[in-house]
């Protein structure tokens, strides 16, 4: 059983690897395959790979198809649907999923939407009927190397549009929400409103008992991902669990009245309760991978204490993979489900066939040192680090939330189902739990780093660090077990690529509208802007500082903000901490922060052979705005870079006339490629080979203009937008050729990601 799923998975994993999503008949003549390899013996253990693949490709295939196509992208739809889950609400903006009625899909809608809704007069709930003026988009979202990917995380949920919700009249609730769970889920969260108000441990308790995880706080959310401890928001083994263990607790307490009358014994009622608290716990929250996985494998135990057999926790995991791969392949999309069956299956094998039974504290340590040594390298892929106050901070904060605010949060959520000030005592007591549950994330958070970031290391490197893992997981006579810190070190020492003395790299990240560009040179690292902030997020902590982490680069000897907008600096809080140089600037702002200078025409310095100026502002000039924007050249014996900023034409003439030194090969287009920039002697005056546009997909301004696309055009330089090609890498060294040329979306293809790389454009 175990060997089938293994196989199956790979057969998913093998789909899902491809570049491109093969036609569906690729996916029956897989299907075919594995039928016809079932009667021949000596293929038969190849039929779950050739299921596996088949099934995977057949449901990509569908997913896909399932996409709002570009051509519609920007249009307005008036949809009839139901609002599936909140996502997120914070600062005046909700964002929901939202099921279309069959009658919009008819029409093309696609049949699962992401939608933002800005002010809404009446903040829609999961469960409830809508009729919404929307404006859609297709699924994109931007391509950043070791950034996070939308476009997979859309996919995997089988998300086919995005869009927001238009202001119009004809909005409105068609009607609440009526179904049982959502009535349970309202009086459990009135509940908890009553007892715990609306604090931090309130919100927190909510997102335990019900998945509503919207009201948390940024500061949250990165405190619990930093010290390890995300894992007690991802409903899993230990929730279902506790909420299974409730149930039989409360199974046998009925039992023992009842039970008796009906002559059945107290024990087998208390397996049932543990069964339907379990089902009715998973249905509350959401049926997540991790909620998928760990109700299965409860399940089993429940049928086996019934059957009064036992059941070896590997069949439970088998089982509960075959349950949850073959209705929902693309699951392999998700990291979620890594981690859950990793984690079991790390102490699945640590602790199956011990001839000792440890005792609870020397269990405890051990679980936890096993899923911390078992877990280093997907924490490294998923995450691109590893918390090191993971192992001591959990040794405190999972037995104090499975023995402790778990139980007295289901003990109240019971009764207040009935009367919500019936649960107060046991609500008190979980709220404090979570209380010193945060303060302890906050003392760990301020001790000082608690990561090792290594740079995003090679598939062999990889391979090491597994191999690392299970040997330090190997019982200890196990031969080689003494190689695992030499098979580790590689993956945890790993260092980011540099370019030689005399050459730099340049790449312009896909941040949106906006604008963020990394320097690197030898020994030595710079970022030009950081990209724009929104609400509940901002470009600097999403895809700045992985791609600096993934790189390598833990300090950066310069931060360049060209001027105040938010789509240039917007970003700049998430990435300060990592300045170890000069902050410069174009304008003073009051949300700059202390100890920065103004950047200055004249200006300059050299690091490993190459140089850096600024041409722009000049001293004492009275500039605010756009016109204020930092313009710095880069310059080296293999090619030079302009960075404009989002100077207008005005001062373009003024350093066509002031003579500065403008020619490059590689130019981004000042102010996004708005028409009030690149006027024709200043696109001359470069003499550029390639021009960027660092612009959004499809964005409302519609940048870059084709006006201004035409001047470069005209001139010779070869162009290329951030918005439609992701993320977009220069190579200055001793080619011939001039700079090598990488876009992120044709240099790492996945099916799932839209992309263009024909016509001969840069790859």
């Amino acid at each position: 059983m175990l060997v089938g799923v293994l196989c199956l998975l790979a057969g998913i994993v093998s789909a899902l690897a491809l570049p491109v999503m093969p036609d569906a008949r690729f996916g029956v003549a897989a299907l075919a395959l594995a039928v016809a390899v079932s009667c021949c013996p000596r293929l038969r253990p190849c039929r779950f790979w050739w299921l596996g693949l088949g099934m995977a490709m057949l449901d990509a295939s569908a997913s896909l198809d399932e996409r709002l196509p570009p051509q519609q992208t920007g249009r307005d739809w008036l949809l009839e649907g139901e609002v599936e889950t909140v996502l997120s609400d914070r600062q005046g903006r909700q964002s929901f999923l939202f099921l279309p009625d069959d009658v919009g899909r008819a029409r093309q809608a696609p049949g699962r939407i992401r939608l933002a809704w800005y002010d809404p007069p009446q903040p829609p709930a999961a469960g409830e009927r809508w009729r919404l003026t929307v404006r859609l988009r297709d699924p994109r979202g931007t391509a950043n190397p070791h950034g996070f990917d939308y476009e997979r995380w859309l996919l995997s949920r089988r998300i086919g549009a995005t869009g927001y919700v238009r202001p119009s009249s004809r909005n409105a609730r068609l009607n609440e929400a009526g179904g049982v769970t959502s009535h349970v889920r309202k009086r459990i969260a009135t509940a908890i409103e009553t007892h715990l108000g609306d604090t931090e441990s309130g919100r927190l308790l909510k997102a335990l008992l019900t998945g509503n995880r919207t009201g948390l706080s940024a500061d949250t959310r990165a405190g619990l991902l930093e010290t390890g401890t995300a894992h007690l928001l991802a409903i899993s083994g230990l929730h279902v669990g506790i909420a299974a263990g409730t149930g039989g607790v409360a199974g046998r307490l009925v039992g023992r009245i009842f039970c008796p009358i009906l002559g059945v014994a107290a024990v087998r009622a208390g397996w049932v309760g543990a069964a339907i608290a379990a089902i009715a716990y998973a249905a509350l929250v959401g049926p997540s991978v991790a909620t998928r996985r760990a109700l299965a494998m409860v399940l089993l135990v429940c049928l086996a204490g019934l059957a009064r057999r036992t059941s070896p926790l590997s069949r439970g995991l088998a089982l509960a993979g075959w349950l949850v791969l073959l209705t929902d392949p693309l699951a392999a999309l998700d990291g979620g489900f890594w981690l859950s069956f990793g984690a079991v299956a790390i102490l699945t094998g640590r602790f199956m066939g011990r001839l000792a039974v440890p005792g609870k504290l020397q269990g405890l340590f051990e679980a936890q040192a096993s899923i911390s040594l078992g877990m280093i390298v997907p924490s490294l892929v998923l995450f691109g680090f590893i918390a090191t106050a993971g192992p001591i901070v959990n040794l405190v904060a999972v037995p104090l939330v499975a023995l402790v605010v778990l139980p007295a949060g289901f003990v109240g959520a019971m009764p207040g189902l009935v009367e919500p000030a019936l649960a107060g005592p046991p609500m008190w007591l979980a709220g404090v739990g979570l209380d010193q549950l945060l303060d302890l994330i906050h003392l760990a958070a301020a001790r000082g780093p608690v990561a090792i970031e290594p740079a995003a290391a090679g598939y062999g490197a990889l391979a090491c660090g597994l191999a690392g893992s299970a040997l330090l997981l190997a019982p200890a006579a196990w031969p080689g077990r003494r190689a695992a810190p030499a098979l580790l070190a590689p993956l945890l020492l790993w260092q980011g690529s540099s370019p030689p003395p005399g050459a730099f790299d340049m790449t312009v990240l896909d941040v949106g509208q906006g604008l963020s560009v990394i320097i690197q040179t030898h020994r030595h690292a710079l970022v030009y802007d950081a990209g724009p902030s929104w609400p509940g997020g901002d470009a600097g902590s999403l895809i700045v500082r992985p791609f600096l982490r993934g790189q390598g680069i833990r300090h950066l000897d310069a931060l360049v903000l060209s001027h105040g907008d938010n789509d240039h600096m917007g970003g700049a809080q998430a990435i300060y901490d990592r300045v170890a140089g000069p902050i410069l600037i174009g304008e003073l702002l009051e949300i700059a922060p202390r100890g920065v200078r103004m950047c200055e025409a004249g200006d300059g310095w050299e690091w490993d052979g190459v140089r850096f100026e600024f041409l722009h502002p000049a001293p004492g000039t009275p500039v605010t705005g756009n016109d204020s924007s930092c313009v710095l050249r880069i310059s080296s014996p293999h090619g030079s870079a302009l960075l404009p900023g989002d100077i207008e034409a005005a001062t373009e003439r003024d350093l066509l006339a002031a003579g500065a030194g403008l020619s490059a090969d590689v130019v981004v287009a000042a102010h996004h490629g708005s028409a009030s920039s690149s006027v024709p002697a200043f696109v001359h005056a470069t003499g550029a080979r390639w021009v960027v546009y660092a612009a959004g997909y499809r964005n409302r301004w519609g940048f870059p203009r084709p006006e201004v696309e035409r001047r470069w055009r005209h001139r010779g330089a070869r162009a290329v937008t951030t918005g439609e090609s992701g993320a977009v890498r220069f190579r200055f060294g001793p080619t011939i050729d001039g700079p090598v040329v990488q876009t992120y979306r044709c240099t790492s293809r996945r099916f799932w990601r839209w992309r263009d790389c024909s016509g001969g454009g840069p790859g």
